[in-house]
């Protein structure tokens, strides 16, 4: 039976507020023996790198406003086998609930299925299962097939000649394969041929990768990247060949990436604001361990376009970590 549902809503963060805010202020936590709980998120990526600390960031200042306890793990570097061993871990501590994403569907299977068997509730965040087989209450994040898709269009809107290039810093992950997949089809409609390039998350290696490439397909005109990891690699090659003509885009947010879109490199950035996949996931998890609460569909955070039109409203937020 699957628990994985379709649609948007916010349900879970209004009742939340609902519930914090119709009550006189007081010193102990907003549900009895509240301290004692525990809720995991347990991800891919690093809780160091820019993108997954905005996560973190949105958890534990859910698990402030509620008073629980909030734990965060995620393997040092993008490795499949390390991040079950810490959904394993995450179980074996028999919290209240766990956050997790759905990378790799097939590696996360059996782990979720214990955690359902245990009866410890799981949401999926910033990565769900296409399927919709895997034992989880709902998902929070983005539409990345949408994303990657409207990505797509938007750099044709803009206009460039010649192929593209959809560039990922972690194979394997299905969340980049499903947003390379939506980039590629919305070209596809144009006749514009995508590659998709395996960069890994090392800039040095990035760079040789983006060198070889061009040097072999001089006539590439745009570049999609996926993350502030890609982003990055994607600077340092544009600040060594001097390649700003070529069209760019990425996906998420971080300092690096606001300047940027400010200096031209990058003419968009796609954000499926994070900080509320780590806030609305515990929230979440909190209400239904304390009062059987659940939303009825999933919560799309994302996508959401950032432009030099609009990224001076937000460009505080982003050096604060809530974007």
């Amino acid at each position: 039976m699957s628990f994985h549902r379709t649609g948007a809503c916010l349900a879970g963060l209004l009742v939340f507020l609902a519930l914090s805010g119709c009550r006189p202020a007081r010193e102990e936590p907003a549900h009895a023996g509240a301290v004692s709980q525990t809720y995991f998120v347990v991800t891919h990526g690093s809780a160091g790198n820019p993108f997954w600390a905005v996560v973190v960031r949105g958890a534990m200042d859910a698990g402030e406003a509620l008073g629980v306890n909030v734990q965060y793990l995620g393997p040092d570097r993008f490795s499949i086998a390390e991040f079950v061993s810490l959904i394993d871990a995450a179980i074996a501590a028999q919290p209240q609930g766990i956050a997790v994403t759905i990378t790799d569907p097939t590696a996360v299977a059996e782990p979720l299925q214990r955690a359902a068997d245990a009866g410890i509730p799981v949401v999926a965040i910033n990565a769900a299962d296409p399927d919709g087989r895997l034992p989880y209450l709902l998902y929070i994040g983005s539409d990345e097939y949408r994303a990657g898709y409207a990505g797509g269009q938007k750099m044709l809107e803009a206009g460039f000649s010649g192929s593209a290039v959809c560039a990922t810093h972690e194979v394997g992950n299905l969340m980049h394969e499903t947003r390379c997949r939506g980039f590629a089809d919305a070209l596809a409609e144009q006749g514009v041929e995508v590659v998709v390039l395996d960069i890994t998350s090392d800039t040095v290696t990035a760079i040789e990768v983006f060198r070889s490439h061009f040097a072999a397909h001089p006539e590439t005109g745009a570049v999609m990247t996926l993350g502030p990891d890609g982003m990055s690699s994607w600077r340092a090659f544009v600040d060594e060949s001097g390649r700003r003509d070529v069209l760019h885009a990425t996906f998420d947010l971080d300092p690096v990436t606001l300047d940027a879109v400010r200096d031209g490199i990058t003419r968009f950035t796609i954000d499926q604001q994070q900080y509320l996949q780590g806030f609305q996931s515990v929230v979440t998890l909190y209400l239904k361990h304390n009062y059987e609460l659940v939303p009825a569909n999933d919560l799309f955070t994302g996508p959401f376009f950032v432009t030099p039109d609009n990224i001076e409203a937000i460009a505080a937020l982003i050096e604060e970590g809530i974007r």
